[in-house]
């Protein structure tokens, strides 16, 4: 879902970011530009303070006691004071020396020194030997009078990991997942205008891993407030479907979800235009209906596009649904969504987009960049994405995790195809309710072709593992019931009955012995993917491998030995377009996994791009492969 308020428009033209690129149109033909939006969404990453280390806590038995988690926290200005963190007395005052300003987002294991140490991380050399640890943020601010009586929420769009969030003294809530975004209520908790300022404290504890790569610490990604009325649209609270498409017209169903936070049952009208990237309403559908007090309530409509613009790769086309929720002639909330009419189809045959045979021309990626760590500024991840555009590929798959929801916009508007991943297999609450996370905040945006489960899960092919995956399939289709499921599986492929409860199975290094060959041969029905393949391992401009000093060939096929040259790859693509398509591991080098060295090599040399965008000579065999140009490069 994309969501897209005043404030967040002002945020963005303020510092000059691109995101203008994909604010493609405003609702200036709908609602007066005097009118101020009943929602606010303001941006929230400028001046906080950063603590480096833990900070023992008692947990308070009675709130109202103060202490860094509150605002009256006495302030020591001796100066050289040093403070025993690991005595618990040092969380009732604060000492500025030992706090430092930072802005978000913000990754602080970017900024620390190497170690050679192999216990680093969940594998020898897969965190990059830079250490984590626990920090500590901490931001006053202050709340108008006038907003007394809405609803105020905080958004996390992600924190790397195990956060836990105090405001005004205030204890709200624990979020493990490093990856999916975590929300807190502080209507309560808030001063208001003359009652006071206000102090939020997040504690980030990264001393224990998600994944087998480079994943930062910090508040890494936006933070966002949100003040609405009382009776609004839910979080993640529309979804948008275009079920029957022609030339002639496009359905688009429209089921938005309010809440009732009122004492009182309220009767609304419920709004929803159909705007195109100009902003002509292209269709309006009204619903009145009582809701009853602290209730949710799911209303559908049905709309219609005459003449669709379909969205595609090479034509991006994108539409909104502008929602206003009207009490006694009152707009009292409003909401955004963006969505692209398409069909995207997943067969034994290939992939399908629009009813064309689409091949996938994908990369996978992690999020880190440089020497910036997983903290991209925005702009850094439209970067990203153009370079492989420019590159000729068509698709992106967010390696291993939900990615930032910024990144999901970019390529909505740019015409990038995307599998959203899931980062673990596991039907605890826990873990179900960051996949429905995911699938309830991303569901909307148009490049999402298919979702998913997991990559390379150790239980793969296993009884118990697929009784855990058929769980997260059925969730999957019942939060999104348009989109196939599929797991990035390497092994085990046939055992289990685990590939049975997939839509799609996903062939990770399928060209091993032509697995995916010998699979269709024994299971001709069976609609296949290629999720991930390549790992060709180079150093940009060297052309000799070497273990000393630590260079990998352009040239020379060495480490790891299921690899082929780049390009080589998409010759079966082009042989069996069953397939449906390929994702290169990887798109861009990344921190950690330095195969085949160890110390003192930090950052992968999988990429056809280097750490910093810079093509390597196995670029070139890709931008021949997917583009229509033809390529001479000389090595």
């Amino acid at each position: 879902m994309h969501t897209i308020e005043s404030k967040k428009l002002g945020y963005i033209s303020k510092f000059g970011f691109c995101l203008l690129f994909f604010t493609l149109f405003s609702n200036s033909s709908v609602q007066s530009q005097e009118t101020k939006n009943p929602r606010e969404r303001e941006n929230f990453d400028f001046n906080w303070q950063f603590h480096k280390g833990d900070i023992a806590m008692k947990l308070v038995v009675r709130v109202g006691q103060g202490g860094i988690t509150d605002i009256n926290v006495p302030v020591i200005s001796k100066k050289d004071t040093i403070i025993d963190y690991t005595n618990a007395e040092s969380s009732k005052a604060l000492n500025p020396p030992d706090w430092k300003e930072v802005n978000l987002p913000h990754d602080w294991v970017v900024e620390g020194t190497f170690v050679n140490d192999n216990t680093l991380g969940s594998q020898p050399a897969g965190s990059g030997y830079l250490p984590t640890g626990i920090g500590f943020y901490r931001k006053e601010f202050e709340i108008p009078e006038t907003d007394k009586g809405k609803k105020i929420s905080i958004e996390f769009d992600g924190i790397f990991r195990n956060s836990t969030v105090w405001v005004n003294g205030h204890l709200l809530g624990n979020h493990q997942s490093g990856y999916t975004p975590s929300n807190y209520d502080l209507t309560d908790v808030l001063r208001y205008g003359n009652e006071g300022k206000n102090a939020i404290m997040v504690k980030v504890d990264a001393t224990q891993p998600e994944g087998w790569w480079y994943e930062g610490a910090g508040i890494y990604r936006h933070v966002w407030i949100i003040k609405t009325d009382r009776l609004h649209v839910a979080r993640f609270g529309t979804y948008v479907t275009t079920p029957e498409i022609t030339d002639a017209k496009a359905t688009v169903i429209i089921k938005t979800t309010l809440k009732n936070e009122y004492k009182t049952a309220k009767t609304i009208t419920l709004v929803s235009n159909i705007v195109d990237k100009k902003g002509t309403v292209l269709d309006t559908k009204t619903s009145t209906q009582s809701i009853a007090p602290y209730y949710p309530v799911e209303i559908s409509q049905e709309g219609l596009i005459q003449k669709p613009k379909l969205w595609s790769p090479k034509t991006p086309n994108l539409y909104k649904v502008l929602t206003e929720v009207v009490e006694n002639g009152k707009v009292i909330d409003t909401y955004e969504t963006t969505f692209g009419v398409r069909t995207f189809e997943v067969n034994k045959n290939g992939v399908f987009l629009n009813g064309n045979l689409c091949p996938v021309k994908g990369t996978c990626n992690h999020q880190d960049f440089a020497g910036i760590g997983v903290a991209l500024p925005d702009k850094i991840n439209y970067y990203k994405l153009k370079l492989l555009k420019e590159v000729g590929s068509n698709a992106y798959r967010c390696s291993h995790h939900p990615p930032t929801p910024e990144l999901l916009d970019m390529c909505d508007s740019m015409g990038i195809m995307v599998l959203d991943e899931n980062r673990h297999l596991s039907s605890s609450e826990e873990n179900l309710r960051d996949l429905e996370t995911m699938l309830y905040r991303d569901r909307n945006h148009p490049s999402i072709f298919m979702w998913s489960m997991e990559n390379e899960e150790a239980i793969q092919g296993t009884v118990m593992g697929a009784r855990i995956l058929e769980t997260m399939v059925e969730t999957a289709h019942r939060i999104d019931p348009t989109r196939k499921v599929t797991a990035a599986m390497n092994h085990a492929r046939n055992d289990g009955g685990y590939a049975d409860v997939l839509d799609v199975v996903g062939y990770n290094y399928g060209d091993k012995q032509l697995a995916y060959v010998k699979d269709k041969e024994a299971h001709p029905d069976r609609v296949m993917f290629c999720t991930e393949g390549t790992s060709f391992v180079s150093t940009r401009g060297e052309y000799v491998n070497s273990w000393w000093p630590q260079t990998c060939s352009n040239s020379i096929l060495w480490q790891p030995d299921w690899g082929p040259y780049p390009g080589e790859d998409w010759a079966d693509i082009v042989k069996y377009p069953y397939l449906g398509g390929h994702f290169v591991w990887t798109g861009f080098d990344y921190r950690g996994e330095p195969t085949p060295f160890w110390w003192p090599s930090v950052s992968s040399q999988f990429g056809f791009m280097d750490v910093c965008g810079f093509p390597k000579d196995g670029y070139y065999a890709y931008k021949a492969a997917w583009g229509n140009e033809p390529v001479v490069h000389i090595f």
